[in-house]
């Protein structure tokens, strides 16, 4: 470790102790039968992404969809089987449902636990799928229940390069008519061995869902990945429109022309003998009907606007067998545009003996949402990050803020407008503005924070400031700092050092800096970063839960400790060169915890 200063080593050794005695509470533990997460398993190797979509087929229009988290992401899958240890059920919300649902199709694995999970080949899977209503944000009464067997599809995504997951899709064979309501999907296979349905997450949602142990649903603070497939007009009803296309008028008019093909098939595909209108709507409302239509021909529209702005279009036809599907456009910018976002928004100091921030800019030449641009920028919306807001008056590339309250690091949102509206915004680079921070931080990223005890017990023999920070950018690391205390915690309440953010950190030992660098999880499985470097020390092994003493070495020699805080994955260290030395190590399992 480059030039860490003994006493402040010390100090550390003892607190970290200290932490050991006091944190006795744990966070309640989910049975491990109830599903795998990323973090139980142990982050692994995530090895491919795939382009799979699954083939839905012929009038199954998608009327609600969650897509499955990709491997790299902080995926879950939850237990739900009728033959799981529980059982355990799982259920998710749904919404905005315009149609009948006729099908189903859902995203998991398929496990079976034997001390561990091992992927499974039970194939097909029986499931009962139930819906219910919605009551009050939870699942009410059943709407509908049914039992269907389903062959899986590989979907090519493999989660801790060990457990392939399956895309299920199954027409119902009852539909159902719910616009808001609520979906559990069951495995209820039994084979030898017995394997289990785990419901996949999704990022898409309202982070909510639930999962029944036997004992009543519990909450999910996720949603799960499936799509919700269906129908949207009767069999003899017209197909949606082709070639649909939307153009605003170029030299910023309010007024847009619609082009597209009438239907020339039914909404099941056989040939249209029956067109008796077009309906045309702008944001939901009927603007148009054209009551004479061609099956089949080529038609226009020209709509004007009430003012300049966003709109969508949708378009369908309509016969005795009712309104067939629409096709849509999409959000489409008609008339004058707002100002595009600054380009090239740097901040820098500008303190002299007052504080100071200096702003600098260029403007755009281009609207926000690509219409014309011919309205000029009238001013500006700076807000700085405390939330101070200041309204600039007039086109300018520059802005000067000597108002700043205190030293501290800030940032500026940018965010020019006209006659039309706001523009774009832009955020400024994070600088800090001031004088440079002198004494001792303690930079605590441990998600169950630590810091506050340190800070105290530091305190009490340092003459100086001791400061306690969340991140790594919130105070200016200088040369000026005596010391930094890093905590990044245990795994999985730890954080993961990452490139980008420590160069700040590395700089500091470069100028001759001190520095202490605790982890649990840091060393032997984290991915190195250039900070690591610095501290000549080798995680051997990502350990396991099994540190409950800790003996001391070295100028620690012949003292102990009782360790009764988190335990998992606790890194086996060993030191790389004679600069570095064992101070801790683990009586019962005989590795080395910590290194000076």
């Amino acid at each position: 470790m480059k030039k860490v200063l003994v006493s402040l080593i010390v100090l550390s050794l003892f607190f970290s102790m200290m932490l050991f005695a006091e944190n006795k509470v744990q966070k309640p533990k989910v049975p491990l039968k109830a599903g795998i997460t990323a973090a139980r398993a142990k982050k692994g190797v995530f090895n491919i992404h795939s382009d799979y979509t699954p083939n839905f087929g012929r009038n199954r229009e998608i009327l609600f969809q969650q897509n499955v988290i990709d491997p790299d992401g902080n995926w879950s899958f939850a237990t739900s089987d009728e033959n799981s240890d529980g059982p355990y059920y799982v259920a998710d919300n749904f919404s905005g449902v315009e149609g009948t649902i006729t099908g189903i199709s859902f995203t998991g694995l398929d496990l079976y636990f034997s001390g561990s999970w091992n992927p499974g080949n039970e194939d097909p899977m029986t499931f009962n799928i139930t819906f219910y209503q919605d009551n009050a944000g939870m699942p009410g009464d059943i709407v509908a229940s049914m039992s269907v067997d389903i062959a899986r599809e590989a979907t090519g995504l493999m989660y801790a390069d060990t457990y392939p997951s399956y895309v299920w899709t199954a027409d119902l064979p009852q539909s159902v008519q719910l616009a808001d309501g609520w979906v559990s999907v069951v495995g209820a296979s039994m084979d030898q061995p017995d394997c289990w349905f785990l419901w996949g997450n999704s990022l898409d949602g309202d982070n909510f869902g639930l999962q029944d142990q036997g004992q009543g649903w519990t909450t999910l603070t996720y949603d799960l990945a499936f799509t919700l497939l269906g129908t949207v007009a009767e069999d003899n009803a017209p197909a949606a429109p082709s070639d649909f296309v939307v153009t605003p008028d170029a030299g910023g008019a309010l007024q847009a022309t619609l082009n597209w093909t009438n239907p020339s098939e039914t909404y099941i595909g056989d040939p249209l003998t029956d067109l008796d209108e077009i309906r045309i709507y702008r944001d939901g409302e009927l603007i148009y009907t054209e009551t004479n239509p061609t099956i089949g021909a080529a038609d226009s529209y020209i709509d004007v606007v009430p003012a300049s702005g966003e709109y969508v279009y949708s378009i369908l036809g309509y016969n005795d067998a009712g309104e067939g599907p629409a096709a849509t456009s999409g959000a489409v910018w008609i008339g004058e545009d707002v100002p595009a976002s600054v380009s090239d928004l740097t901040l820098s100091d500008a303190s002299t003996r007052e504080l100071a921030a200096q702003l600098n800019w260029v403007n755009p030449t281009e609207g926000l949402h690509g219409g014309p641009f011919n309205e000029p920028i009238e001013g500006y919306h700076i807000i700085r990050s405390d939330g101070e807001t200041f309204e600039i008056t007039g086109e300018t590339t520059e802005f000067l803020d000597d108002t700043i309250p205190a030293s501290n690091y800030y940032s500026y949102e940018v965010i020019p407008f006209n006659s039309v509206g706001d523009g774009g915004s832009a955020i400024s680079n994070t600088e800090w503005i001031g004088e440079a921070f002198p004494g001792i931080l303690i930079i605590d990223l441990d998600p169950t924070p630590t810091g506050t005890v340190l800070q105290s017990t530091i305190q009490d023999i340092y003459g100086g400031t001791v400061a306690l920070a969340t991140s790594i950018d919130e105070y200016s690391i200088t040369s000026e700092i005596d010391a930094i205390f890093l905590l990044v915690g245990i795994f999985a309440n730890n954080h993961q050092l990452t490139e980008e953010e420590v160069g700040p950190l590395v700089d500091y030992l470069n100028a001759g800096g001190n520095l202490y660098l605790e982890g649990g999880d840091t060393w032997g499985w984290d991915p190195p970063t250039t900070l690591h470097s610095y501290f000549n020390v080798n995680g051997v092994d990502d350990g396991a839960s099994d540190l409950s003493n800790v003996q001391g070495a070295d100028f620690l020699d012949g003292m102990s400790w009782t360790y009764s805080g988190e335990n998992h994955w606790i890194d086996h260290l060993e030191p790389t060169s004679e600069n570095a030395f064992v101070i801790f190590t683990n009586p019962d399992v005989n590795y080395n915890c910590g290194i000076a």
